[in-house]
């Protein structure tokens, strides 16, 4: 409500996964994409983070799975 502070300093990060690869998301990018979500994150006093994009899904690797793991680990453990 209009009082409530729950999520204030709290922080909101996205973590996504995209078919196509980085070129095909640069207009409109991403984050321009993701605007309303960090925008509300950004209304109710959250700490926003930069988005952590996994691309090229539709045709990765078991090793780029494996690194994509690892930077979410990495992210999860700031």
């Amino acid at each position: 409500g209009s009082s409530g502070h729950a999520l204030e300093g709290k922080i909101f990060q996205l973590g996504l996964r995209a078919g196509g690869q980085e070129a095909a998301y640069k207009t409109p990018s991403m984050g321009e994409l993701m605007l309303p979500l960090t925008a509300s994150a950004d209304f109710v006093g959250m700490k926003t983070q930069p988005i952590l994009v996994a691309y090229g899904c539709l045709n990765i690797s078991d090793d780029d799975i494996r690194k994509m793991c690892d930077n979410y680990k990495k992210m999860l453990a700031k």
